[in-house]
């Protein structure tokens, strides 16, 4: 269902880096004759996109990434995948000339984070969309013209130290986490119809949890977690006070420790877990 109220923008993310795609796949050329060719049509026209970005200390990056993990809500969209939006940048063509790209319809397919030692949280989410416009030189695009904000995002980056000596529990045991990675894959998907080569929506296909992270060898409990099955939480403290992700009736599928006789590194434990909910 389209929303009739004006939409809202808000400020994104510190963006690392943004990727468009456009596939309209023609069908192969069949040849029939000498000179003759058939069926050369145009398929479904695909749009894609892949933003990275560094959450910072704001509510409008809590709420970005919310909106690409939490269940889908048909009931009560907002805030969930169950409510589409759409993304709005601007760029210099030429050099000279600011035009506006607008992508609509837009629902997660898939957000996963890092968090790595010396290194800023680094969120990656691929989104689907319903179109996304030819650049143009109007900023508003046909839709209520937004209020762009002209000063870098202020928010404080969440980084490695962000979380506490001990951001990282598993199955209610705190561990030395050396490396921690999530996904979430919505499985969304376009929806096309006869006679229309853009979409006409897209819905999420269920909620797949995955990921894996590296510890000290301190303890024996995650071994014993593996080897008897036993699920439990997980949770990620992305910032003190601030945000924290958890993963709710996570199992551990992987177990790997190496060790060897030059390493110079202490003993490492390396998990892989899904989980049911987040």
């Amino acid at each position: 269902t389209t929303p009739t109220a004006s939409p809202v923008f808000t400020v994104c993310p510190p963006v690392k880096s943004l990727s468009i795609k456009k596939d309209g796949g023609y069908v192969d050329i069949a040849q029939v004759g000498p000179e003759d060719l058939a069926k050369l049509v145009q398929g479904q026209q695909g749009f894609e996109s892949s933003i990275t970005f560094y959450a910072s200390a704001t509510s409008t990056d809590e709420a970005f990434f919310q909106r690409a993990i939490q269940a889908a809500n048909f009931a009560t969209p907002a805030g969930t995948i169950s409510e589409t939006h759409s993304m709005l940048f601007s760029f210099n063509l030429n050099g000279t000339t600011e035009n506006f790209v607008l992508m609509k319809g837009t629902r997660a397919k898939s957000v996963s984070i890092k968090m790595a030692i010396g290194q800023p949280h680094e969120i990656t989410i691929d989104f689907v969309h319903t179109d996304i416009i030819v650049p143009i030189t109007t900023a508003n695009a046909g839709l209520t013209t937004p209020t762009f904000v002209t000063t870098f995002n202020a928010g404080a980056i969440h980084d490695w130290l962000s979380g506490g000596v001990s951001p990282v529990s598993v199955i209610g045991t705190v561990l030395d986490c050396t490396e921690f990675n999530a996904t979430i894959n919505r499985n969304t998907a376009p929806d096309y119809t006869l006679g229309n080569a853009k979409p006409h929506s897209s819905q999420p296909h269920g909620r797949r949890i995955s990921g894996d992270f590296k510890n000290l060898y301190t303890v024996t409990t995650q071994e014993t977690n593996y080897a008897t099955p036993t699920s439990g939480t997980i949770t990620a403290v992305l910032s003190t006070g601030v945000s924290t992700l958890t993963i709710s009736n996570a199992s551990l599928v992987t177990f790997g420790r190496d060790a060897g006789a030059d390493d110079t590194e202490a003993t490492v434990e390396s998990i892989g877990f899904k989980g049911l909910a987040c």
